[in-house]
């Protein structure tokens, strides 16, 4: 895991990583190593009851548990659809058709491959290389019998599929929302929205006796918490980079899946999240409610495809959310409120695809409730985070996934919901 940390003294609340374990081989097809890791710094724990302290420790475990479960459901689906991709093509062509393709495949990368050592031929045309190799192994394809085209149609049909695959986290989705457009909204939902909160009045028209107030919680922060997890069939990795700086609000990631073996039918898929977390104490029993403010510094999205063969294809879905979580038993679903989202379908020449959807400097804000209530007077960890969701499918064809996200979070209000 790598960390960029600008304030390096919360690194002695950091606890070890955790790795989950390995699905098993789905019809023979090699199995896919789930990776969970999770670091926690809450120094303000401290401060808690130890009944609060207990009932926050349980509530992590179970979360983690649940994240543990849904990728290792994704992975075994994903399993089950490359070995029926490998069936769907062996039946089309035939084994001995299909053994012959693939040697021919592995001899045309071998060849293109020596045309570029030493002594070179300066001035080499690469595109026109590139497509003479894909076009002797098209002509391969047509003596078997088959073509790229139909190939690529079985890949279409598993590609449907695997859409389904990117969905079913378990936690409550919700849309985010650009300051710009929608602050009326904004204004109607808190009434310290009326005035601009890094320079407002925070104690106006607020009766501290209402013990349905809004709390209103600013940087400087002194929490966060970082959680990871990946999914890849042999021809992926995945890793990442989180960016936190708690006292400055700062929370972000920067993810990577990277095909490094163009195979037939390759999956994966990661989650991250860079959060930072406080203490909030409920003055009275009920559902907590949570409004943010974000401002977005760095919102991008990026993927390199490499066509291998004139049936290659590949989709790749990245998507950004704050999320807003309250880690008490009663309130595991969590919400993630979407903030970006990007997909991008490749079945052509090479391609390099860059998307910033979102408006650099500009605020965004999203809202939550939770799924149950917690006790009057209970102490809870309250987190707000980025997290990243993103996968990626391949039919012989390089790929390269970069997400890249940073947020300020200017403010998060808390209160019981009346």
């Amino acid at each position: 895991m790598a960390v960029s940390y600008a304030d390096w003294r919360f690194s002695r609340w950091s606890l070890p990583a955790i790795s989950g374990p390995e699905t098993k081989d789905t019809k023979g097809v090699a199995a896919v190593p789930i990776r969970i890791d999770s670091s926690q710094s809450l120094p303000f724990l401290e401060s808690f009851r130890p009944q609060d302290r207990k009932v926050y420790a349980t509530a992590l475990a179970h979360s983690n548990e649940q994240r543990r479960k849904a990728f290792e459901s994704r992975d075994q689906a994903a399993s089950k659809l490359a070995a029926d991709f490998h069936a769907a093509v062996r039946k089309s062509l035939g084994q001995k058709n299909y053994t012959m393709l693939r040697d021919a495949m592995a001899r045309e990368r071998l060849a293109y491959r020596e045309l570029w050592q030493p002594p070179l031929k300066p001035g080499r045309d690469d595109r026109k290389e590139n497509a003479a190799r894909k076009s002797r192994v098209d002509a391969v394809l047509k003596k078997l019998g088959s073509s790229a085209d139909a190939l690529r149609a079985i890949g279409r049909k598993f590609d449907r599929q695997s859409q389904a695959l990117v969905t079913g986290t378990g936690r409550n989705i919700v849309p985010g929302y650009s300051m710009d457009g929608h602050l009326d909204r904004w204004s109607k939902l808190s009434p310290l929205n009326t005035r601009a909160l890094p320079w407002g009045d925070l104690v106006f028209e607020q009766n501290p006796d209402d013990p349905h107030r809004w709390f209103c919680f600013r940087p400087p922060f002194f929490g966060f918490n970082f959680q990871f997890a990946s999914s890849c069939t042999q021809g992926y990795t995945a890793d990442r980079i989180h960016f936190v700086d708690p006292p400055a609000g700062l929370i972000g990631y920067r993810a990577m899946l990277t095909s490094h073996d163009e195979r037939e039918y390759e999956f994966g898929a990661l989650g991250v999240i860079s959060a930072i977390g406080f203490r909030f104490e409920a003055p009275i029993a009920g559902l907590v409610e949570i409004l943010v403010d974000v401002q977005s510094a760095v919102a991008h999205h990026h993927v390199e495809m490499d066509d291998e063969w004139g049936y290659s294809e590949s989709t790749t879905w990245q998507q950004n959310s704050i999320s807003m979580d309250v880690l008490h038993p009663n309130t595991l679903q969590g919400t993630d409120a979407l903030m970006s989202d990007f997909r991008t379908d490749f079945d052509g020449d090479d391609a390099t695809v860059d998307r910033d959807y979102l408006v650099h400097g500009r605020h965004y804000f999203a809202q939550s409730m939770t799924s149950g209530p917690i006790a009057a007077g209970q102490s809870v960890v309250v987190q707000i985070g980025t997290f990243g969701a993103d996968t990626s499918k391949l039919n012989d064809v390089g790929v390269k996934s970069e997400s890249h996200f940073r947020w300020f979070v200017s403010s998060v209000q808390v209160r019981i919901a009346a």
